[in-house]
């Protein structure tokens, strides 16, 4: 449809675009910190990048509006480019951006496309501007905010369709070539697939982790006291013959066990610490210091120390070489740190000692999968699972070792054997 009004004049519309020129770049810079301010706040990873349209852009669109008949105006006079660097974090953003802006439009661009097309993905969305920033009337425009929300893939894709594609004429690109441009573009998002897929397995294992480490400290909070009273009971073996001068000592050490304890068991575990300094002062047979540095690693270990909680592991197992809690656990703590050789050195030491604990194999398999050593991993988890049927924690694990191994996850068969041949 033809316009019978007369075309926008260049220089009434330069006069107009030199004046608001300021008001629009004042706009687009608040608007600019205030969503860095929203996505860094969330922690979110981001490049963010920005424009006010140019004037020959904005009087050749204003042109292009007026030939075709069209009223509507133009939106994209400020321009804002957010670029992630996975799928998932798109959604991620665009929540941020409904949650603290005023949200007029939302249009992902791409999704009525075939697969033989080629194209950029990309969301759209239209911001109104902040309420405190006045912006004079264009012509032709509305005084809104354009803002894109791509893949870092997504934008390199962009970046250089616009060259090819957007700045030629389509009929200079032939059969050959558009199959070439729809090629890559596939290959660019199956790339964005794969990366968020790896993105998903890596969260998923460190997900599994954290569930280990928050089965351990469960166990930490749940130590029982009688337990521990008892392995203390060899102080009383070793106490004085005299009894007058044994009893004080004897309750003295008794005391502050059940007052570490109790702290330990409260989630104080800075006070624990001090009480568990306290006793190993004194003097205890090896065995017993070898429990409570035991015991005064695992209160470090909770408060994230695990360079302190790996030294108080070691000097228990140098008190008593056969201390398996101390063994398992410096081996988590080693796994932690990301040393994985020292982890598994611990974890085959404790199981060289007791070849029965299916915490211990679980524990070897999630550090060998940790540096790829996959096929062992899964041998680690098929002897965890004959020692302890039902273990759903290793059960979940071994289907995801499958599913890395063979592209799938295959179903246990209860006539095959978990152990390996």
């Amino acid at each position: 449809m033809s316009n019978s009004s007369p075309p926008p004049h260049p220089k009434t519309l330069r006069a107009a675009y030199a004046a608001c020129r300021p008001d629009l770049e004042h706009a687009l810079a608040r608007l600019q910190r205030q969503i860095d301010e929203v996505l860094s706040r969330d922690g979110a990873a981001f490049t963010l990048k920005s424009r006010v349209k140019t004037f020959e852009s904005y009087f050749e669109k204003a042109l292009r509006l007026h030939a075709a008949g069209s009223t509507t105006p133009i939106t994209d006079m400020l321009g804002l480019r957010i670029v992630c660097p996975f799928l998932d974090d798109i959604g991620r953003v665009r929540e941020l951006m409904t949650g603290h802006f005023d949200v007029i439009e939302i249009e992902s661009k791409g999704a009525d496309r075939s697969f033989r097309e080629f194209g950029y993905d990309s969301l759209h969305l239209l911001v109104a501007l902040p309420d405190d920033v006045r912006v004079r009337r264009l012509p032709h425009a509305e005084p809104v905010c354009e803002i894109q929300i791509r893949t870092t893939l997504q934008e390199a894709w962009a970046e250089v369709e616009h060259e090819l594609v957007y700045k030629a004429s389509a009929t200079l690109l032939d059969g050959t070539v558009q199959r070439k441009l729809a090629a890559l573009n596939a290959t660019l998002t199956l790339s964005d697939i794969t990366f968020q897929e790896i993105r998903d397995y890596q969260r998923e294992i460190r997900e599994r982790g954290w569930e280990r480490r928050r089965s351990l400290q469960e166990k930490i909070e749940a130590l029982d006291r009688e337990a521990v009273l008892e392995d203390l009971g060899s102080v009383a073996a070793h106490r004085d013959t005299d009894p007058a001068r044994a009893a004080k000592p004897r309750n003295l050490v008794e005391r502050l066990v059940f007052d570490a304890l109790e702290a330990h068991s409260g989630k104080r575990y800075a006070e624990a610490v001090e009480i568990y300094t306290r006793i190993l002062a004194m003097k205890l047979p090896p065995a017993v210091r070898s429990v409570i540095y035991n015991h005064r690693g695992m209160a470090r270990f909770v408060q994230s120390h695990y360079r302190q909680a790996i030294a108080d592991f070691t000097r228990a197992i140098e008190h008593n070489g056969e201390n398996l809690g101390a063994l398992n656990n410096r081996g988590l703590a080693h796994r932690l740190l990301h040393r994985y050789e020292d982890a598994l050195r611990d974890f085959d030491r404790s199981l060289v000692i007791n070849g029965s604990q299916a915490d211990v194999y679980h524990g070897r398999a999630l550090a060998r999968c940790d540096i790829g050593d996959f096929a062992k991993a899964l041998e680690d988890c098929d002897v965890a699972l004959s020692i302890a049927p039902g273990f759903t924690a290793v059960e979940r694990f071994r289907d995801v070792i499958r599913e890395k191994l063979f592209g799938f996850p295959i179903p246990h068969d209860p006539a095959r054997p978990e152990t390996p041949s």
